[in-house]
């Protein structure tokens, strides 16, 4: 059975290696896959690195924003996340605790169905599994309890330093994004040129 690429060879409208060479180079090409196989290969790979610039100026811009920070605003900083940590717990426990509600409400529906047959009866045993493990797994309150009770130790300054390198690793990451996205296109432009020579010394 024919594919794609070879469909034309089979039916006689693609007779000649260079233009079956090109059709295939396409499946190597990610701006090429979806348009038309007749439709000419770009001599530059498409793409815009405006996305990993700006995450770049983001990342650099928060941390600097933490290194230019006075004690007083550490200490606001320290106050901030801990309020979002609580905030972030009791609206966890709230999601978890109607979760299990739901599960449990349904739990007692299966409960009370009588399977229609003996046949039916790994159905209704299923379904008690399936809650029960959603029960287990996924509407515990555990973590957010332990956030909630957690008394932070560290100092401001302390929490500040971690942001820090947090901050610091995150530029480091966003760099090393672009310069690969840099990279791949440039390797995408030498590859599509290094093709379009082959076929041209035909």
């Amino acid at each position: 059975m024919p594919t794609g690429y070879t469909c034309d060879v089979v039916n006689g409208k693609c007779t000649d290696f260079p233009t079956f060479l090109m059709r295939c180079a396409r499946a190597f090409l990610p701006d090429c896959r979806d348009s038309s196989l007749d439709s000419p290969i770009p001599d530059e790979p498409s793409g815009d690195d405006s996305y990993y610039e700006k995450a770049v100026v983001a990342a650099q811009e928060k941390l600097q924003g933490l290194l230019a920070m006075t004690d007083e605003e550490k200490g606001k900083l320290v106050r901030k996340m801990d309020a979002e940590a609580i905030e972030f717990a009791q609206r966890g426990i709230a999601e978890a605790r109607l979760k299990r509600q739901r599960l449990e409400e349904m739990e007692k529906a299966v409960e009370k169905w009588r399977p229609p047959s003996d046949k039916h009866r790994d159905l209704k045993k299923f379904m008690l599994e399936q809650l029960q493990q959603t029960i287990n797994f996924d509407s515990s309150t555990d973590y957010y309890e332990a956030i909630l009770n957690n008394k932070r130790e560290a100092s401001a300054e302390e929490v500040w330093q971690r942001e820090v390198l947090y901050a610091s690793t995150s530029v480091q990451r966003r760099e090393e994004d672009l310069a690969n996205v840099k990279r791949r296109r440039e390797e995408g432009r030498l590859w599509i040129r290094q093709l379009k020579e082959s076929v041209a010394a035909l």
